[in-house]
Parts: C-alpha cells; sequence; structure tokens
C-alpha cells in the first residue's frame, strides 16, 4: 500500500476529529477523558502524529455522536441497492498488532450483516495462554480463506482450514486465534441481533483474538489439550499469595483507570472506584492498621456494614497478612454474651480454621479433574468419583471433629488457661459446624467445578436470614450455645439437603435417594465412633500433657481403627487407597529423579 496515501489519510481522519470536537466544544482535557487517553496522548493522535487505534476512533465517535464511517471516510453509508468491494480496498477498520480487519460493506445503508476481511498474524506466546472471549448480539459466521484458526465458543474448540467454516450465536463467549505457524486470513460476517451496536461487533472481532497474561500466572498452572479441554489444575506458590498485592495492584499497575468497584449507598449515591484508587487506599488503610499495631497473622473484625470503606479496609489488611474474621457470630456473641465471650471464642475458632484451611487443600486439588469430567460430559465416571470423595470427606473431616472435641480443652487449658474454656456443649456444636463444613466442602468441590452457580443463588440468602433468626431467639435463650447452633440449623435446613439434591439431580441425572441413605449410614457410623472415643478419653485423667497426649493417640487409633474396621471392604475405601498409592508412587518417582544434592540441601 501506497505510504503517503496512508499518511493522507490519517491527517484527514484527526482533521476531522479535531473539527468535530471544536464544532461539540469538547476541550481537548474532556476528550482525553472521554477517550480514556492521557492528554499528550489526545494531542498527539488530534495532530495525526501517530496511528490511530480502533478503539480511540470508536470512542470519538460515541462522544460526538456520529457514526464511525463519518471519522473514517468523511461520509456517510448511502448505498441501498449493491455496493462492490474491490480487492485490498475494504475500508480498514482496524489495524493493531497482529490484527488488520476491513469493512468490506461500509457504504450500504440498513445492512442486516456486517462483513470483514480479517488477518490474525501468528502469535507463538499466544499458544500457551487462555483464548479471551468476548460477545455481542446476534450470529458469527466465520470462514477460512488461508492459514488456520482455533475457534473457542463456550466449553468447545475447533480447529478450522482454508474451507473450514462456523456459524455460532454470538451472544456466547468466543474468540479465536491464528495457528499452524502461519497468519490466518478469513471472512467475518456478523449478524446483527435487534440491539446489536455496530462499533460494538467491530470491537468484539479485534477483542476475540487478543491473548495476555493473568496478572497472577505465578500462582497457577493450567493444562489444557489441543482442543481446548481442561487437563489439570495447580496451584504453585500458594503459601506466597497475597490477593491485595497480586491482583488488584497488578491491576492497578496494569490498567490503573480501569474500573474496579461500582458503590451504590442507601441514598442511591454512586461512587466508582478505578484499580487505582482501590490500591491507594488500601495502601493506606494498611499503614492505618499497621500504626495501631495489627501485624500479620493478627484476627481482625470488621464492623463497617458494607459502606465502600469495608473493601479499603479488608484489603489494607490483606497486605499485612492479617485475618479478617467473620462478624455476624461474633457481634451475636458480643450482644449476648460480652466481648469477653468473643476473645474466649477467637481462640478456638484459631486452631479450628486452622485444620479446616489444611483439609480443604485436599479437594481443592481434585477440582480440575472434576471439570474435565464435566466438560467431556463423562457424567457416568463422575458418579463413583463423587461417592469416592465424599466417602473421604466424612471419613477426614469426622475423625478430625472428633479429635477436636476430645482435644481442644485439655489444648485451650493448657496453652491459655482455664478461663478461656468453654462449656462442652459450645464445643461440640463447634466440631459438629465444622464436620458439616466438610461434607459441604466436598459436594461445592464438584457442584461450581461443574459451573452450576446459579441454580442455588437464593439459598445463600434464605440461609443467612435463618441464621440470624434462630442465633438472635437462641441466643436470647441459651446464650453461646444458641449463638452457633442457630447456625447449624440454619444449614442443616437449606444447604445440607438442597445442596446433594441439586447436584443429584442437575448434574448426576439421578435420584437423590439411594445417596440419603447413604448419608445416613455414615452419620451413624461416625456417631458410633463419636460415643467409643468420648467414652475412653472419658477414662483418662491426670497432667494435661499425659491427657492431651493420650486422648490423641486414643482418637487416631480407636477412631480411624473402628473406620478401616467396618468400611475396608467397601469400594469407595478400596478406590481411595489406590489413589492414595497412585499420589505416594508419583511423589516418589519425582523423589529419585531429583539431583543428589538438591535432595540433601532440602
Amino acid at each position: 500500500m501506497d505510504t503517503r496515501h496512508v499518511n493522507t489519510q490519517l491527517l484527514e481522519m484527526a482533521f476531522r476529529i479535531r473539527e468535530m470536537r471544536n464544532i461539540c466544544g469538547f476541550t481537548e482535557e474532556e476528550m482525553a477523558r472521554r477517550t480514556d487517553t492521557t492528554v499528550a496522548e489526545y494531542r498527539v493522535y488530534e495532530a495525526g502524529g501517530a496511528d490511530l487505534p480502533f478503539t480511540f476512533i470508536h470512542k470519538c465517535s460515541l462522544a460526538f455522536g456520529i457514526g464511525i464511517t463519518d471519522l473514517l471516510e468523511g461520509r456517510s453509508a448511502n448505498l441501498s441497492s449493491y455496493t462492490v468491494t474491490r480487492r485490498g480496498e475494504g475500508q480498514q477498520t482496524a489495524k493493531e498488532p497482529g490484527i488488520e480487519i476491513a469493512n468490506l460493506a461500509p457504504l450500504f445503508r440498513n445492512k442486516l450483516a456486517e462483513p470483514y476481511y480479517c488477518t490474525y498474524d501468528y502469535d507463538e506466546a499466544q499458544q500457551r495462554m487462555p483464548i479471551h472471549l468476548t460477545t455481542h448480539a446476534g450470529q458469527e459466521f466465520d470462514i477460512i480463506l488461508s492459514g488456520q484458526m482455533k475457534v473457542q465458543v463456550g466449553e468447545h474448540t475447533e480447529i478450522l482450514r482454508e474451507g473450514d467454516s462456523i456459524l455460532y450465536n454470538s451472544s456466547t463467549p468466543h474468540g479465536m486465534i491464528a495457528v499452524g505457524g502461519g497468519k490466518c486470513v478469513f471472512c467475518a460476517v456478523v449478524i446483527s441481533g435487534e440491539k446489536a451496536d455496530e462499533m460494538a461487533v467491530r470491537r468484539s472481532i479485534v477483542e476475540a483474538r487478543s491473548s495476555e497474561e493473568y496478572v497472577c500466572k505465578d500462582f497457577f498452572d493450567v493444562k489444557e489439550d489441543e482442543r481446548g479441554v481442561l487437563q489439570s489444575l495447580a496451584f504453585p506458590n500458594a503459601e506466597k499469595f497475597n490477593f491485595a498485592f497480586d491482583c488488584v495492584d497488578a491491576i492497578a499497575a496494569k490498567y490503573p483507570r480501569k474500573l474496579a468497584m461500582l458503590h451504590l449507598d442507601k441514598h442511591k449515591t454512586e461512587r466508582r472506584f478505578t484499580f487505582e484508587d482501590m490500591s491507594r487506599a488500601s495502601g493506606r488503610a494498611a499503614n492505618y492498621f499497621k500504626a495501631l499495631g495489627v501485624k500479620r497473622g493478627d484476627r481482625v473484625m470488621l464492623v463497617l456494614k458494607r459502606h465502600y470503606q469495608f473493601w479499603f479496609a479488608i484489603l489494607g489488611l490483606h497486605k499485612l497478612g492479617a485475618v479478617v474474621i467473620n462478624s455476624t457470630d461474633n457481634l451475636l456473641l458480643s450482644a449476648f454474651a460480652g466481648i469477653a465471650a468473643v476473645g474466649v471464642y477467637s481462640n478456638y475458632y484459631m486452631v479450628v480454621s486452622f485444620i479446616r484451611q489444611t483439609l480443604d487443600r485436599i479437594f481443592l486439588n481434585i477440582s480440575a479433574s472434576v471439570g474435565n469430567l464435566g466438560a467431556t460430559g463423562e457424567r457416568e465416571a463422575m458418579e463413583p468419583v463423587f461417592q469416592t470423595a465424599f466417602f473421604l470427606a466424612q471419613w477426614i473431616y469426622g475423625v478430625a471433629a472428633i479429635c477436636l472435641y476430645e482435644l481442644l480443652p485439655p489444648f485451650i487449658e493448657l496453652s491459655f488457661g482455664p478461663q478461656f474454656l468453654l462449656d462442652s456443649t459450645v464445643v461440640g456444636i463447634l466440631c459438629l459446624l465444622f464436620f458439616y463444613h466438610g461434607l459441604r466442602t466436598a459436594i461445592g468441590t464438584f457442584w461450581y467445578a461443574l459451573g452450576m452457580f446459579r441454580l442455588d443463588q437464593y439459598k445463600a440468602l434464605a440461609e443467612a436470614a435463618l441464621n440470624l433468626v434462630f442465633s438472635i431467639i437462641l441466643g436470647r435463650r441459651i446464650g453461646i450455645a444458641g449463638v452457633f447452633l442457630g447456625t447449624l440449623l440454619s444449614a442443616l435446613l437449606t444447604s445440607a439437603w438442597l445442596d446433594p439434591y441439586l447436584f443429584f439431580r442437575h448434574c448426576l441425572k439421578k435420584p437423590v435417594g439411594p445417596f440419603a441413605v447413604r448419608y445416613a449410614g455414615y452419620l451413624a457410623v461416625l456417631a458410633l465412633d463419636w460415643g467409643v472415643v468420648h467414652v475412653l478419653c472419658g477414662l483418662v485423667s491426670g497432667p494435661l500433657p499425659w491427657v492431651l497426649a493420650a486422648r490423641l493417640a486414643i482418637c487416631a487409633v480407636v477412631g480411624d481403627g473402628l473406620l478401616l474396621a467396618l468400611y475396608c471392604r467397601r469400594r469407595e475405601f478400596k478406590t481411595a487407597l489406590g489413589a492414595l498409592g497412585s499420589v505416594v508412587g508419583k511423589l516418589r518417582a519425582r523423589l529419585a529423579r531429583m539431583p543428589l544434592k538438591r535432595r540433601r540441601s532440602k
């Protein structure tokens, strides 16, 4: 293409932008704000000193209230019978690194479809990154003219070669990249929906090709096959991850003006905060908390309702490494039993939450495999995996709950003193909540790995409302135990039965009855196990260190031994044992491949 012709087009377009700005009465500063550029960048674009990005032209046309054709060509579409576009003469609507897009019918009025001639360059880095997905109204038809293209529509991926075509609803998230080592040329025909915005359609074609690394790329490792189906998901460096630094601040450094939060208060006052705003405000909050003596590992209760300052405060505490604790139960505890009860409970909460988070990692590691089963439609294979996972959950969290009930009192008394002990009824309810959380984690791992978010969207509201009502009523009658009993009852009336019902009905497509019977059997066996362990632990007396050690031995040997005797012949136990042997074998093999010096250094 003649360079002089391109430069002339650029200067003419820049002149039209400057002319429209003067007509509309906008200042350069206002236009810079409307186009998301700095004033210096806007002045360079308006002077024709640099290529105009498509996004800049699009935002200018929106600011002036005119069509993009008016800015590109200086005239509006006026052909209504037919239009011919010769080779290489399409109206260039986007030219960015790796992308060239030309409109093949820019002057045709009242179009029912938008035809584009698109060229995507091959990028080796994009082959290792997730495809960026975008949406717009209507449908889209793509036909490959040369090269190869990988297209993702929703969760499905296709490789298209010369002569291949695809038609899809473009309201479904979709994206594409060039593959095969060379650029891909294709024709995209966008059939607009009733509310389609032509500018949004054009921009979506540009965005569909874009791929960029996630800001938190160092903290997860995703492997997909050639069709884009998830194969494995791991979370390296989890111990170093800090949401405030590694997500919020990282996005602020990359896209400082990107909207992070839109807050609407009870007076309908709207406030907008960019990631740069969130980063700076959370930094100030962190400095304030630090001045108060808050440090890494401290537990802090926030009582800010949902004012926008809450989010600054919680991010600031994240930056310090402090732990924000759930305030609902604590507020009720302080109301019915006094602030001292909150301090006593916090010691129990610290121990229970540490064990819960440690055990939760077991089920977090299987979420990728579950998602892969769902993506490939292997629902028959999913049920035995779920049954085994749930079997493990009731065993692991059940024995852990028994251990907590028997070991927490002597541990708290030995560590903090007898004045920090809670009533055994309260400890029992806390352990039941811990056990229920474990069962819910097992089901939730499958539920959320399969993306079934909408089916239980109102359940959390119902559970929270019941929790508040029950906790207030029971807290007034029986004190601390009533507060936690209200939490347990709200869970039993909602999630305890609704989660498995929805999972079996919508995920496994099977009746939940047989599982409910098995569920009840697990609970009966654990109740028996707990009773035997409790009787034996009650026989132990003497110094606290001896009591703690003896009870630990009873819980480990009797608690697990009784379950082992009852379950050793079950299919779920054998499957779990085989999976555990496989993991141990892989660890041994990896250790064997390690250089000797490296093993010694560890």
